[in-house]
């Protein structure tokens, strides 16, 4: 983890991955926010997905998933936490 003085959003993040943080590192695009699936052990395929979406320069948010193995994305844990992602920023968004 990264000391707040230290964090800067989504860029700490890319950071973190040039200095070989993450075993997974997937950008992707959240309701037209940039993120990425940000694991530092892959475990993606057991039921383990972080994701991370930079709102501004400074803030990230980041959504951890944790499924039940009997859940059917059980093997595809980042399938519906990139569902959930852009469920939250688009729900952001009309709050502003």
């Amino acid at each position: 983890m990264l000391p707040s003085d230290e964090y800067h959003g989504l860029s700490s993040i890319y950071r973190a991955e040039q200095d070989g943080s993450y075993d997974t590192f997937r950008p992707f695009e959240a309701a037209g926010y940039p993120a990425v699936i940000n694991n530092e052990s892959d475990m993606t395929d057991s039921g383990s997905c972080r994701i991370s979406i930079g709102l501004r320069d400074d803030t990230a948010y980041r959504i951890d998933t944790l499924l039940d193995p009997e859940h059917p994305f059980y093997e595809q844990a980042c399938t519906p936490a990139k569902k959930l992602a852009s469920f939250v920023v688009k729900n952001l968004k009309d709050r502003q």
